[in-house]
């Protein structure tokens, strides 16, 4: 498991990120080479479910062009 914390643009939660626990690092990896290229992979993450490894607990994309920063820790 990976939690993502991502800051977005105009997000309008008073705090400006929100936390998302995913079951690896690809959505990092798809947004370090949209910083790059300006190439947006088109692609849904699986959310991993921390109170039960193993299950799916869906699915999450999300528009490169909004995020600001993303940090990501390894469980």
């Amino acid at each position: 498991m990976v939690f993502h914390t991502i800051y977005l643009k105009d997000l309008k939660n008073d705090a400006g990120y929100m936390d998302v626990v995913l079951e690896n690092d690809q959505l990092f990896r798809n947004f370090m080479q949209f910083l790059e290229v300006r190439i947006v992979p088109v692609r849904a993450n699986r959310l991993a479910d921390p109170a039960n490894p193993g299950a799916h607990a869906g699915k999450f994309a999300i528009n490169f062009a909004d995020v600001s920063a993303m940090t990501i820790r390894q469980a």
